[in-house]
């Protein structure tokens, strides 16, 4: 399921907010509407992107 990044900040980037090995491929914010298919990929959220994003942090 996708998510929404509001609020994961806490985990992702550690308490002090600065973890460098950190990534989030997910939608901004709330409120799109579309067919899910539709809104992934005008969100980022593909294999391709999880994948770059993967391969960024190692």
């Amino acid at each position: 399921e996708a998510a929404v990044r509001h609020s994961w900040d806490r985990w992702l980037l550690g308490e002090r907010g600065s973890e460098k090995k950190a990534g989030f491929v997910g939608m901004e914010g709330f409120g799109a509407s579309a067919p899910a298919e539709r809104l992934y990929a005008e969100f980022g959220i593909t294999p391709e992107a999880v994948a770059a994003k993967v391969k960024a942090l190692l």
